[in-house]
């Protein structure tokens, strides 16, 4: 979010979340593009978080794991400078 952004809090249940992740999953790529910056890749899910609460232990756990392959995909269609 930009800053000066903000937004109401909201819950959702466990099926209504079941059925928006699919939802994102499924959509083909063409149609997330108008609104999403990274459509150009499939959503991954990755389970092995679903445990943490906190955003900020949550958003650091998915960068140490995910953060090399991540950037890699980045290079590979000149989004970040290569290393070295």
């Amino acid at each position: 979010m930009s800053p000066g952004a903000s937004w109401k809090p909201f819950s959702i249940t466990e099926d209504e979340y079941t059925v928006l992740a699919d939802a994102i999953v499924n959509t083909p790529k063409a149609e997330l593009k108008p609104h999403s910056r990274y459509a150009m890749w499939p959503l991954t899910i990755d389970h092995s978080f679903d445990d943490i609460q906190d955003r900020m232990e949550w958003v650091a756990a998915v960068c140490a794991k995910h953060r090399d392959s991540w950037h890699a995909r980045l290079r590979g269609v000149g989004l970040l400078k290569a290393e070295g």
